[in-house]
């Protein structure tokens, strides 16, 4: 296999778990009881959908020019903040989150496929023959680190709500 083929089955095994993963994302916004779930898990299947789009262009590209160019690398979505959209949500909350054992599980499927997302592209990464193609996976892989996350996050959230507050809001007694 050459290396622009490795190149091409990269993307290709990317645009995969991309369309994978929106699918998976919309069907547990579906499923979620909770509506900070259900709105972080709408931003992740929309980010992975403009990943999939994005990774479709580079394909295209790559497949007609055979190379990998800067213009090709700065086909990467801007980061998106993830974590903002998550606290936002939480934050609009006026009830404690119907942790039920099928949206712990979703988390935790999400959560696997995040890692196995920047895994791919940590490797993708690695085996770059190009500064640029090398730059564009690393973008990627702190893309995907946020949604890993937030995804902990909000699994720290369903597991027990009031210590996350209390972690997160950082409370003090001051004594006055």
């Amino acid at each position: 296999m050459t290396e622009h083929d490795a190149v091409i089955k990269g993307l290709e095994m990317a645009m995969k778990m991309e369309a994978d993963g929106r699918q998976f994302y919309l069907k547990a916004a579906e499923k979620s009881a909770n509506s900070a779930g259900r709105q972080l898990f709408e931003s992740l299947a929309k980010e992975e959908e403009e990943h999939a789009a994005h990774f479709k262009s580079i394909y295209e590209r790559l497949k007609n020019r055979q190379n990998w160019d800067d213009e090709v690398a700065s086909d990467v979505a801007p980061r998106s903040n993830i974590k903002t959209i998550f606290s936002k949500a939480l934050s609009d909350l006026n009830a404690p989150p119907m942790a039920t054992a099928s949206e712990k599980e979703s988390v935790e499927k999400a959560i696997d496929m995040e890692e196995q997302s920047y895994e791919l592209y940590r490797e993708r990464s690695e085996a770059a023959t190009t500064e640029v193609e090398k730059e564009f996976y690393q973008k990627l892989m702190s893309e995907e680190r946020g949604h890993f996350l937030a995804l902990n996050d909000y699994m720290e959230y369903l597991k027990d709500p009031s210590t996350w507050y209390t972690f997160k809001e950082h409370p003090t007694l001051d004594g006055a």
